[in-house]
């Protein structure tokens, strides 16, 4: 996947395009439930990676939120959980927003 290989290579410039077009394919389509928190994820993460914590924040949670309904995670979506998690302490800690990034902190520290 481009947007994969993007996001890898730390290019989030070209990431979040590529993200958001699938994030619109996957939406309302119930068979790909399970793939859309992933998308939200990267999106998130490219959106914080090319300096936009204000849009990347409600792509992040909305992952987490997704990956909390998840009955049960791999140990690749535990990862992912965490990166989501730390994107949103980066998040508030980038808006000037301490408590936020506190309490995200403190759920950081409480995944497995």
């Amino acid at each position: 996947n481009l947007a994969l290989l993007y996001f890898d290579a730390r290019r989030f410039a070209e990431a979040v395009p590529q993200f958001e077009r699938a994030a619109r394919g996957f939406a309302g389509r119930p068979e790909m439930a399970g793939a859309v928190p992933v998308i939200w994820s990267y999106l998130g993460l490219s959106l914080l990676g090319v300096g936009n914590p204000a849009a990347a924040e409600p792509h992040l949670l909305d992952a987490y939120k997704g990956y909390q309904k998840q009955k049960s995670l791999t140990a690749a979506g535990q990862a992912r959980l965490r990166q989501v998690a730390q994107g949103l302490v980066k998040v508030y800690d980038s808006t000037g927003r301490p408590d936020e990034a506190a309490r995200w902190r403190a759920r950081l520290a409480a995944l497995p």
